[in-house]
Protein backbone atom coordinates (compact mmCIF):
# COMPACT_ATOMS: atom_id res chain seq x y z
CA UNK A 1 0.00 0.00 0.00
CA UNK A 2 0.65 3.51 -0.52
CA UNK A 3 0.49 6.83 1.51
CA UNK A 4 0.00 10.40 0.66
CA UNK A 5 2.03 12.97 3.54
CA UNK A 6 1.89 16.64 3.66
CA UNK A 7 4.78 18.85 5.59
CA UNK A 8 4.93 22.73 6.59
CA UNK A 9 6.76 24.74 9.23
CA UNK A 10 5.78 27.88 11.69
CA UNK A 11 8.25 30.20 13.00
CA UNK A 12 10.95 30.20 10.40
CA UNK A 13 10.69 34.18 10.27
CA UNK A 14 10.91 34.36 14.04
CA UNK A 15 13.75 35.48 16.65
CA UNK A 16 12.27 33.79 19.59
CA UNK A 17 10.40 30.42 20.09
CA UNK A 18 11.17 27.17 18.42
CA UNK A 19 11.36 26.44 14.16
CA UNK A 20 8.52 23.71 13.99
CA UNK A 21 7.97 21.13 11.43
CA UNK A 22 4.64 19.64 11.49
CA UNK A 23 3.79 16.61 9.28
CA UNK A 24 0.47 14.29 8.53
CA UNK A 25 0.93 10.40 6.91
CA UNK A 26 -1.94 8.28 5.71
CA UNK A 27 -2.14 5.23 3.79
CA UNK A 28 -4.17 5.05 0.59
CA UNK A 29 -8.05 4.78 1.79
CA UNK A 30 -7.48 6.06 5.89
CA UNK A 31 -10.48 8.61 5.92
CA UNK A 32 -9.26 10.50 8.26
CA UNK A 33 -10.42 13.90 6.42
CA UNK A 34 -14.44 12.27 6.79
CA UNK A 35 -14.05 11.77 10.68
CA UNK A 36 -12.29 15.34 11.11
CA UNK A 37 -15.31 16.59 8.93
CA UNK A 38 -17.43 14.81 11.33
CA UNK A 39 -16.36 16.02 14.42
CA UNK A 40 -16.99 19.77 13.27
CA UNK A 41 -13.27 20.33 12.77
CA UNK A 42 -11.98 22.96 10.48
CA UNK A 43 -8.79 22.14 8.25
CA UNK A 44 -7.52 24.51 5.97
CA UNK A 45 -4.76 27.33 5.83
CA UNK A 46 -3.42 27.77 9.09
CA UNK A 47 -2.77 31.34 8.99
CA UNK A 48 -6.09 32.03 8.02
CA UNK A 49 -7.78 29.72 11.20
CA UNK A 50 -5.10 31.52 13.38
CA UNK A 51 -6.24 34.73 12.47
CA UNK A 52 -10.27 34.00 12.95
CA UNK A 53 -12.03 34.03 15.89
CA UNK A 54 -11.06 31.58 18.59
CA UNK A 55 -8.00 30.84 16.00
CA UNK A 56 -5.66 29.07 18.30
CA UNK A 57 -8.58 27.40 19.87
CA UNK A 58 -9.47 25.54 16.30
CA UNK A 59 -5.82 24.90 15.70
CA UNK A 60 -5.85 23.13 19.20
CA UNK A 61 -9.12 21.23 17.68
CA UNK A 62 -7.66 19.90 14.72
CA UNK A 63 -4.28 18.98 15.92
CA UNK A 64 -5.26 16.91 19.38
CA UNK A 65 -7.92 14.84 17.11
CA UNK A 66 -5.43 14.08 14.95
CA UNK A 67 -2.77 12.94 17.72
CA UNK A 68 -5.68 11.24 19.34
CA UNK A 69 -6.71 9.16 15.16
CA UNK A 70 -2.32 8.48 15.83
CA UNK A 71 -2.45 6.68 18.92
CA UNK A 72 -1.93 9.58 21.57
CA UNK A 73 -4.09 8.64 24.56
CA UNK A 74 -2.39 11.47 27.68
CA UNK A 75 -3.60 14.55 28.34
CA UNK A 76 -0.56 16.86 28.87
CA UNK A 77 1.74 18.34 27.07
CA UNK A 78 4.58 15.84 28.41
CA UNK A 79 2.43 13.42 26.62
CA UNK A 80 1.45 15.08 23.53
CA UNK A 81 5.18 16.13 22.77
CA UNK A 82 5.76 12.69 23.57
CA UNK A 83 3.80 11.27 20.81
CA UNK A 84 4.28 13.73 18.27
CA UNK A 85 7.80 14.67 18.81
CA UNK A 86 8.89 10.91 19.04
CA UNK A 87 12.73 10.52 20.13
CA UNK A 88 13.56 13.95 20.44
CA UNK A 89 10.39 14.38 22.59
CA UNK A 90 13.05 14.09 25.92
CA UNK A 91 15.60 17.09 24.42
CA UNK A 92 12.66 19.41 23.73
CA UNK A 93 10.63 18.98 26.91
CA UNK A 94 13.85 19.76 28.99
CA UNK A 95 14.27 23.19 27.09
CA UNK A 96 10.81 24.05 27.14
CA UNK A 97 9.97 27.52 29.77
CA UNK A 98 9.65 26.02 33.17
CA UNK A 99 6.23 25.81 34.81
CA UNK A 100 5.00 25.48 38.40
CA UNK A 101 2.81 22.07 37.47
CA UNK A 102 2.41 19.97 34.26
CA UNK A 103 0.51 21.63 30.90
CA UNK A 104 -3.29 20.37 30.84
CA UNK A 105 -4.45 19.84 27.27
CA UNK A 106 -6.49 21.18 25.56
CA UNK A 107 -5.22 24.33 27.15
CA UNK A 108 -7.14 26.92 24.96
CA UNK A 109 -10.40 25.39 24.79
CA UNK A 110 -12.30 22.02 25.04
CA UNK A 111 -11.33 19.23 23.06
CA UNK A 112 -13.90 17.11 20.88
CA UNK A 113 -14.72 14.19 21.03
CA UNK A 114 -12.33 11.49 21.57
CA UNK A 115 -12.05 9.42 17.78
CA UNK A 116 -10.70 5.93 18.31
CA UNK A 117 -7.27 5.31 16.86
CA UNK A 118 -6.83 5.05 12.97
CA UNK A 119 -4.38 2.32 11.80
CA UNK A 120 -2.57 3.89 9.11
CA UNK A 121 -2.45 7.59 9.67
CA UNK A 122 -0.04 9.18 12.09
CA UNK A 123 1.52 13.02 13.15
CA UNK A 124 4.54 14.53 13.58
CA UNK A 125 6.42 17.60 15.01
CA UNK A 126 9.70 17.88 15.07
CA UNK A 127 11.02 21.28 16.92
CA UNK A 128 14.24 23.44 16.74
CA UNK A 129 14.63 25.15 19.77
CA UNK A 130 16.74 28.68 19.45
CA UNK A 131 19.99 27.13 21.45
CA UNK A 132 20.05 24.11 19.15
CA UNK A 133 18.96 26.88 15.96
CA UNK A 134 21.97 29.04 16.63
CA UNK A 135 24.19 25.81 16.98
CA UNK A 136 23.58 24.45 13.68
CA UNK A 137 23.74 28.15 11.95
CA UNK A 138 27.88 27.04 12.02
CA UNK A 139 27.16 24.09 9.75
CA UNK A 140 24.27 25.38 7.67
CA UNK A 141 22.68 28.82 6.46
CA UNK A 142 18.96 28.92 7.53
CA UNK A 143 17.62 27.39 4.08
CA UNK A 144 20.06 24.74 4.92
CA UNK A 145 18.94 24.38 8.35
CA UNK A 146 15.29 24.20 7.41
CA UNK A 147 15.43 21.88 4.73
CA UNK A 148 17.32 19.10 7.03
CA UNK A 149 15.16 19.66 9.81
CA UNK A 150 12.41 18.73 7.80
CA UNK A 151 13.82 15.69 6.30
CA UNK A 152 13.74 14.58 10.09
CA UNK A 153 10.50 14.25 9.37
CA UNK A 154 10.55 12.54 6.18
CA UNK A 155 12.64 9.72 7.66
CA UNK A 156 10.22 9.10 10.16
CA UNK A 157 7.19 8.72 7.89
CA UNK A 158 9.38 6.22 5.37
CA UNK A 159 9.95 4.50 8.04
CA UNK A 160 6.08 4.07 9.39
CA UNK A 161 4.96 3.42 6.14
CA UNK A 162 7.63 2.26 3.70
CA UNK A 163 8.85 3.69 0.22
CA UNK A 164 6.84 4.12 -1.82
CA UNK A 165 4.11 7.00 -1.86
CA UNK A 166 3.30 10.72 -2.73
CA UNK A 167 4.90 13.68 -0.08
CA UNK A 168 3.63 17.14 -0.87
CA UNK A 169 6.12 20.09 1.52
CA UNK A 170 4.98 23.47 1.06
CA UNK A 171 7.99 25.65 -0.34
CA UNK A 172 10.47 25.83 2.45
CA UNK A 173 12.82 28.98 3.13
CA UNK A 174 11.85 30.69 -0.53
CA UNK A 175 13.69 27.74 -2.29
CA UNK A 176 12.47 26.77 -5.97
CA UNK A 177 15.13 23.83 -6.99
CA UNK A 178 15.75 20.81 -4.40
CA UNK A 179 17.47 18.09 -6.64
CA UNK A 180 20.84 19.24 -4.92
CA UNK A 181 19.18 18.36 -1.27
CA UNK A 182 17.55 15.28 -2.46
CA UNK A 183 20.64 13.95 -3.71
CA UNK A 184 22.42 14.42 -0.45
CA UNK A 185 19.52 12.86 1.05
CA UNK A 186 18.74 9.60 -1.13
CA UNK A 187 21.94 9.10 -2.98
CA UNK A 188 21.17 5.26 -3.59
CA UNK A 189 17.33 6.17 -4.82
CA UNK A 190 19.11 8.45 -7.87
CA UNK A 191 16.68 11.14 -7.29
CA UNK A 192 15.16 12.47 -10.88
CA UNK A 193 13.91 15.94 -11.69
CA UNK A 194 10.08 15.60 -12.71
CA UNK A 195 9.64 19.15 -13.71
CA UNK A 196 10.63 22.62 -11.67
CA UNK A 197 8.90 26.00 -11.88
CA UNK A 198 7.68 29.01 -10.19
CA UNK A 199 5.29 27.24 -8.54
CA UNK A 200 5.95 24.05 -8.53
CA UNK A 201 8.96 21.45 -8.15
CA UNK A 202 8.43 17.78 -8.64
CA UNK A 203 10.77 14.98 -8.18
CA UNK A 204 10.58 10.95 -7.77
CA UNK A 205 13.08 9.30 -5.26
CA UNK A 206 12.51 6.01 -6.12
CA UNK A 207 8.76 5.03 -5.37
CA UNK A 208 8.52 8.28 -3.88
CA UNK A 209 6.74 11.35 -5.45
CA UNK A 210 8.33 14.18 -3.62
CA UNK A 211 6.51 17.65 -4.92
CA UNK A 212 7.17 21.10 -2.91
CA UNK A 213 4.79 23.72 -3.98
CA UNK A 214 3.93 27.17 -3.26
CA UNK A 215 0.77 27.76 -1.11
CA UNK A 216 0.46 23.85 -0.54
CA UNK A 217 -1.60 24.15 2.00
CA UNK A 218 -4.71 25.22 -0.42
CA UNK A 219 -4.24 21.86 -2.38
CA UNK A 220 -3.49 19.41 -0.09
CA UNK A 221 -5.40 18.91 3.40
CA UNK A 222 -2.27 16.99 4.55
CA UNK A 223 -0.24 19.79 4.08
CA UNK A 224 -3.07 22.17 5.56
CA UNK A 225 -3.23 19.84 8.72
CA UNK A 226 0.51 19.63 9.06
CA UNK A 227 0.74 23.60 9.58
CA UNK A 228 -2.13 24.05 11.71
CA UNK A 229 -0.27 20.76 13.93
CA UNK A 230 2.79 23.16 13.56
CA UNK A 231 1.62 26.50 14.38
CA UNK A 232 -0.31 24.81 17.44
CA UNK A 233 3.05 23.34 19.17
CA UNK A 234 4.83 26.51 18.60
CA UNK A 235 1.72 28.65 20.41
CA UNK A 236 1.91 25.88 23.14
CA UNK A 237 5.45 26.96 23.42
CA UNK A 238 5.21 30.79 22.87
CA UNK A 239 2.25 30.51 25.98
CA UNK A 240 4.60 28.95 28.21
CA UNK A 241 7.60 31.42 26.94
CA UNK A 242 5.27 34.58 27.70
CA UNK A 243 4.10 33.01 31.09
CA UNK A 244 7.53 32.44 32.67
CA UNK A 245 8.92 35.96 31.47
CA UNK A 246 5.67 37.82 32.52
CA UNK A 247 6.58 36.15 36.03
CA UNK A 248 9.70 37.33 36.30
CA UNK A 249 8.65 40.99 34.44
CA UNK A 250 5.22 41.74 35.26
CA UNK A 251 5.63 44.92 33.00
CA UNK A 252 6.20 42.74 30.01
CA UNK A 253 4.09 42.33 27.08
CA UNK A 254 3.58 39.05 25.33
CA UNK A 255 5.11 38.79 22.31
CA UNK A 256 4.61 36.27 19.15
CA UNK A 257 8.55 36.04 18.26
CA UNK A 258 8.44 37.80 14.93
CA UNK A 259 11.49 40.17 14.54
CA UNK A 260 10.54 44.23 15.56
CA UNK A 261 8.26 42.60 18.61
CA UNK A 262 10.85 40.03 18.99
CA UNK A 263 13.64 41.87 19.46
CA UNK A 264 11.92 44.48 21.64
CA UNK A 265 10.71 41.55 24.27
CA UNK A 266 14.46 40.42 24.11
CA UNK A 267 15.37 44.13 24.65
CA UNK A 268 13.06 44.17 27.93
CA UNK A 269 14.24 40.88 29.48
CA UNK A 270 17.70 40.88 28.56
CA UNK A 271 18.71 42.21 32.65
CA UNK A 272 16.97 39.57 34.02
CA UNK A 273 18.09 37.18 31.52
CA UNK A 274 21.74 37.96 32.43
CA UNK A 275 21.28 38.01 35.84
CA UNK A 276 19.81 34.23 35.54
CA UNK A 277 22.80 32.78 33.57
CA UNK A 278 21.03 32.11 30.73
CA UNK A 279 22.79 32.29 27.62
CA UNK A 280 21.53 34.70 24.69
CA UNK A 281 22.01 32.14 22.35
CA UNK A 282 19.19 29.68 24.20
CA UNK A 283 16.38 32.00 23.66
CA UNK A 284 17.26 34.65 20.38
CA UNK A 285 17.67 33.32 17.14
CA UNK A 286 20.70 35.13 15.53
CA UNK A 287 19.03 34.55 12.03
Amino acid sequence: MTFCGGIDEAGYGAVLGPLVHGGVAARDGCNWQAMMADAGIRIGDSKRIYRGGDGVGQLERAALFAARLSGWTGSDLKSFLSSVCGPEAASIIGRWPPTAEPVGLPLFGREPIIPPVMPGFQLYARVTMPGHFNSMLARWNKSELAMNRLHGIVGRMLRDFGQEGELIVDRQGGRAFYSAFLYSKFPRDFPMTVSESSERSDYQVGGLRISFLVRSEEESPPVALASMTAKYVRELYMNAFNRHWKNLIPTVTPTAGYPEDGKRFFGEISGVLSDSGIAADEVFRRK
